[in-house]
């Protein structure tokens, strides 16, 4: 894809997509979010998912670190030798203005909708380097989350993604993506 000359992505491959089905919870309740001061909470399936206004943060019990955006990457060997021999660059560096957008984030507004089984929390943030950043948690009746995340940045962007810790406990993980190991933007397997 291109906008306005820059390239925003390439070589990127899809992930097939499922259609899930949703129905209402086992017991004909109603799967909602309730809002308690800065926080809100839906249960589901026997999972319970906090989303923290405050902070921007989905947590659930078994997550070790809570989930939450992230808009920003370790600087690389370039970005410290230039910061060495030009110390302006290190305000300069497109890693180093993300990670103050990061810190900088807040939310603004929160709208929760439920319909077809499933509890839908709307998130929006508001960030100096983006006109828009938005974050939707959809909790289904039988309490898998689905998330998805939007930015338009004003300038390019060095990552946009999201990050959680788990338990050690789980020791079976699905890898989506060119394995486990470090990748470089030419690997091709």
């Amino acid at each position: 894809d291109k906008t306005d000359g820059h390239e925003v992505t390439f070589e990127q491959f899809v992930l097939s997509e499922k259609h899930m089905s949703t129905a209402s919870a086992a017991d004909g309740s109603v799967i909602s979010w309730e809002k308690s001061k800065d926080t809100y909470t839906a249960s589901a399936g026997g999972k319970t998912y906090t989303f923290d206004a405050k902070h921007g943060t989905l947590s659930r019990p078994d997550f070790k670190t809570p989930l939450h955006i992230e808009l920003t990457r370790a600087a690389i060997d370039n970005e410290v030798a230039a910061a060495i021999f030009a110390p302006a660059y290190k305000y300069l560096a497109p890693v180093n203005i993300w990670k103050s957008t990061e810190k900088l984030m807040k939310v603004s507004d929160c709208k929760t909708s439920e319909h077809s089984g499933k509890a839908v929390l709307t998130v929006k943030y508001s960030a100096p380097q983006t006109d828009d950043l938005t974050a939707e948690y959809t909790v289904l009746s039988d309490g898998r989350l689905l998330v998805s995340a939007s930015i338009t940045p004003r300038h390019s962007m060095v990552r946009f993604g999201m990050s959680f810790g788990l338990d050690r406990s789980y020791d079976n993980i699905a890898m989506y993506g060119r394995s486990g190991n470090e990748n470089y933007t030419d690997r091709k397997s």
